[in-house]
């Protein structure tokens, strides 16, 4: 598990530019171009933003999109990439007038960098908390990895073709989104049961099954931990 010492913060982003560039900063871009296409899927209601359900799906955020980041399923904003912005320029001593949408240029110098917890950690986490947003984001990278464009639709390409590389048949399934929020949904509980009993099955290659072993160690278990924590507790 990874310490909470070693999670990626904006404050040791912040620390790392203000010390590669000692004039100070004078404005803050935001680079949004990782991610194309719409931000809220076909099937996504609005107020489930307001409602922590769901964040606009964009490739800078913030604690997940999230209002407040002490509250796992309190309210999430409709702007994650801005509100991202505006807090990294407020580390830098910058006015929120000072940030803008842009892209960074193909030789745009690097003036800090900070690392994401591992693909493992992340998919345990988020079956453990039922976060949507994770899911969404990792479909997208997943897209990307796959060669699919980076879009609702380029994500289910890519779950799809990890689906039918477990040996899963995906035919008959609806999937408008990587989450499975999205009301326009369908899956069988025939596949998912098919997902568990893949990511338990032995893996002869190191490109087969086994890159599904932390769905099995991220499920919540039912009075014990994660979001069924108070299920099937004894009375």
């Amino acid at each position: 598990t990874r310490r909470s010492s070693d999670l990626a913060r904006l404050t040791d982003l912040a620390a790392q530019v203000r010390k590669a560039v000692p004039s100070g900063i004078t404005h803050v871009l935001i680079d949004t171009t990782r991610y194309t296409g719409a931000t809220m899927a076909d099937g996504w209601d609005d107020a489930d933003v307001a409602g922590g359900d769901i964040a606009p799906i964009e490739s800078l955020m913030l604690d997940g999109g999230r209002a407040d980041p002490t509250l796992q399923d309190g309210p999430r904003v409709a702007d994650p990439a801005q509100v991202a912005g505006v807090a990294f320029a407020k580390l830098l001593g910058l006015p929120a007038s000072a940030v803008a949408s842009g892209t960074a240029g193909a030789d745009a110098k690097e003036l800090g960098e900070v690392s994401s917890a591992s693909v493992t950690d992340l998919v345990e986490n988020l079956l453990q908390r039922s976060d949507n947003v994770s899911a969404e984001i990792l479909a997208r990278e997943t897209a990307i990895a796959r060669g699919q464009p980076p879009t609702f639709a380029g994500g289910v390409t890519a779950v799809r073709a990890a689906l039918m590389q477990a040996g899963i048949d995906p035919t008959g399934t609806t999937m408008l989104d990587g989450s499975g929020l999205s009301t326009g949904d369908r899956v069988a509980a025939e596949l998912l049961g098919a997902l568990l009993a893949a990511a338990a099955a032995p893996a002869p290659a190191p490109d087969d099954v086994v890159y599904l072993r932390p769905i099995l160690s991220g499920l919540p278990v039912a009075g014990g931990d994660g979001t069924l924590d108070d299920r099937f507790v004894p009375g």
